[in-house]
């Protein structure tokens, strides 16, 4: 077989190629429990974001796609700055065409499209003990520790279901940490009032969000654009999944939402994610009523492990940890590039826990 590598942008069809090639690569691409085709999945993930169309970089060999590159665009609201930054995701080379360099081609090609298509900064995130690895070794990690709460009913069911290294330390760990959390679950902590608002279940966000938007951004100096066209293609269209979404109404003003789901992918084991939680800063009670709406549907269906992302320190981290959600101690291997000479980024470190906002919801894991 021939050597000769061809590295391309995508070309309309080609998701035929890359589809398989995913599914193959990752054993069932995209381990969702989806109703829709994969590849109309594949579609909606990357055709038909109202952001931006990311740059696609697939590598050919002997005529067939053997390693592809895809990014999703988001604007991002940093201190008073709007830029545009980019997740990147689905990156895969086939096991016949590896040690031929082609990530390293694939990833340096899609860099500079996206610096050409006006994108500021490039981040990567990875469970991958290999990328994780190469990655930090070239690029810095986000500038605020990102963490995942876990909440775990069953310890030794999880670790049946979820086996990790050195389990007994695993399981001692967690268990010291449930005990603790039984002090915050019997505190105020636990209280969600809700005398002044009401939660109702949405198929779509409203132009009301745009007001929302516009109020809670002032409070952060980090966080991803919350509009209604990104909401709307990121939770509700029926291709991404089956997505719970609920916001927090109080005379017909909004003051927070709540993104939930459970992912029975595995059938044995199914796991609940808070995808995105957003009120506003004085909303704590808010922030308690929507969670506790969560972790009643996750209870109701019998959910053994859910999960939250959160920068650490965040009111959002104490709210869910009255409801049960520990550190996972887990590290979140977040990772940046800026590809313009300016670094929007460094500042802040110097901001408030507080003022920076990740969820699930800007990644693409759920």
């Amino acid at each position: 077989m021939s050597q000769d590598i061809k590295i391309r942008s995508y070309q309309t069809g080609d998701e035929n190629e890359i589809v398989p090639l995913l599914q193959f690569i990752f054993d069932g691409w995209p381990h969702f429990d989806l109703h829709c085709d994969p590849i109309d999945f594949w579609k909606w993930k990357y055709l038909d974001n109202p952001i931006a169309k990311g740059p696609i970089t697939l590598a050919i060999r002997d005529e067939k796609i053997v390693g592809c590159y895809h990014t999703i665009p988001q604007k991002l609201k940093v201190k008073n700055k709007k830029i545009l930054w980019a997740d990147g995701v689905d990156a895969a080379v086939h096991p016949n065409s590896r040690k031929m360099g082609i990530y390293n081609k694939t990833l340096k090609t899609t860099l500079y499209n996206l610096m050409n298509n006006g994108i500021a900064i490039w981040k990567g995130v990875t469970g991958n003990p290999i990328l994780i690895k190469t990655l930090a070794k070239r690029y810095p990690y986000f500038p605020k520790p990102v963490i995942t709460q876990v909440r775990i009913k069953n310890i030794e069911l999880h670790l049946e279901n979820q086996p990790v290294t050195n389990q007994l330390i695993k399981k001692t760990g967690f268990k010291v940490l449930n005990k603790l959390n039984k002090i915050w679950m019997s505190s105020s902590t636990r209280e969600v009032r809700r005398d002044k608002f009401e939660i109702e279940p949405i198929s779509s966000f409203s132009n009301q969000i745009e007001a929302f938007w516009e109020q809670i951004s002032k409070h952060y100096d980090c966080i991803v654009e919350r509009k209604v066209d990104y909401l709307n293609w990121r939770y509700c269209d029926p291709r991404c999944g089956n997505f719970i979404v609920k916001q927090a109404v109080e005379e017909d003003i909004i003051q927070g939402f709540i993104v939930y789901r459970i992912n029975r992918y595995n059938v044995n084991y199914p796991v609940g994610t808070i995808v995105d939680l957003m009120t506003l800063p004085t909303g704590i009670d808010v922030a308690k009523a929507l969670v506790s709406d969560a972790v009643n549907y996750f209870d109701k269906y019998e959910v053994n492990v859910c999960k939250n992302l959160v920068i650490k320190n965040h009111p959002y981290e104490r709210v869910l940890n009255g409801f049960g959600f520990i550190d996972s101690k887990a590290k979140f291997h977040l990772f940046y590039k800026p590809l313009i000479e300016e670094n929007e980024l460094d500042d802040l470190r110097l901001s408030q826990s507080s003022r920076i906002h990740v969820s699930y919801g800007d990644t693409d894991w759920i």
